[in-house]
């Protein structure tokens, strides 16, 4: 076994398939097939499972990708980590954020960055906070941005919180609930509640805090799509909790946005393997933008 083996098969692993990673490798589909047969023969077990044109991994499959992936990772950093040591700010960062706080905040961050540190290159991907928490934990990532509650504790993972905000509710300008200036949750039991789809942090919050209160949400719509969930509630179909700074009754004309009491926090942060190594690129960024986003609030 030796780090080219390692690579081949993380990108089998990644894109599911012989033939996408040989192109993407620039090698013959033969040379993978060799590849994985010697590391099957290798550990003693079953790596990949054909399912037609595609792979899938076995158990073991999945253990060496979480293997293996911070050990290609280091490789890959070694010309990085000795272009630092000559003081040159130079290197990449990967980054992965939920899409809310990249439109929101970091794009400009990135923006600013890319300006001030021409040499660095900043890799970024999206998804939700628990893939943003995966990728950071599993080291395909050196930096997720996220939010940060109870659910996201890991001792794994070092938290560096960036600012609290708070969830706000969203109501058709007619909700006879719109006359209050502030509203409880229990205000809300009778109304059909438009939420985040499952599996969003948010929404896990939303929940808890109406389980607190005695009662279990009606639910009108669910959707990954803020914009969605806060054009039903214009047009009078239910109501929308969401992350205030994303919308103002300036920009939506038919809605009235109203605060909770007590409020339901929305916090924000960085998150960081709290055992890895940071390059000199990365701990530059993760500076950068700790002091950028007090700008941006």
């Amino acid at each position: 076994m030796d780090i080219r083996s390692l690579i081949q098969f993380l990108q089998i692993a990644k894109d599911g398939s012989y033939t996408k990673a040989a192109e993407n490798l620039f090698l013959v589909q033969s040379t993978l097939s060799k590849t994985v047969q010697s590391l099957e023969t290798e550990l003693g077990v079953r790596l990949l499972q054909k399912n037609g044109k595609t792979v899938s991994l076995t158990d073991f499959g999945e253990r060496l990708v979480e293997l293996a992936t911070p050990i290609v990772n280091q490789f890959n950093q070694i010309p990085q980590l000795i272009m630092e040591d000559s003081g040159t700010d130079v290197g990449t960062v990967n980054i992965a954020t939920t899409p809310l706080l990249g439109g929101l905040y970091l794009a400009k961050i990135i923006a600013r960055f890319g300006a001030a540190y021409p040499n660095i290159q900043l890799h970024i991907t999206e998804g939700s906070t628990i893939s943003v928490r995966d990728s950071v934990l599993n080291s395909s990532c050196d930096v997720g941005f996220c939010i940060l509650n109870a659910s996201m504790a890991n001792k794994e993972l070092t938290s560096l919180p960036l600012f609290r905000k708070e969830i706000a509710v969203a109501l058709n300008k007619e909700s006879p609930l719109a006359a209050k200036k502030k509203l409880r949750m229990k205000d809300l039991m009778q109304e059909k509640f438009n939420l985040y789809a499952s599996g969003h942090v948010i929404n896990a919050d939303i929940l808890n805090r109406c389980r607190e209160e005695g009662f279990q949400p009606a639910v009108n719509y669910s959707s990954s799509n803020m914009v969605f969930l806060l054009t039903l509630t214009s047009s009078g179909n239910g109501i929308s909790l969401f992350p205030a700074p994303c919308a103002t009754e300036e920009e939506w004309p038919d809605l009235r946005i109203r605060s909770l009491d007590p409020p339901l926090p929305w916090e924000c942060g960085m998150i960081m393997r709290s055992d890895a190594y940071h390059s000199h690129a990365v701990n530059l960024f993760k500076r950068f933008a700790q002091e950028e986003i007090k700008t941006l609030l």
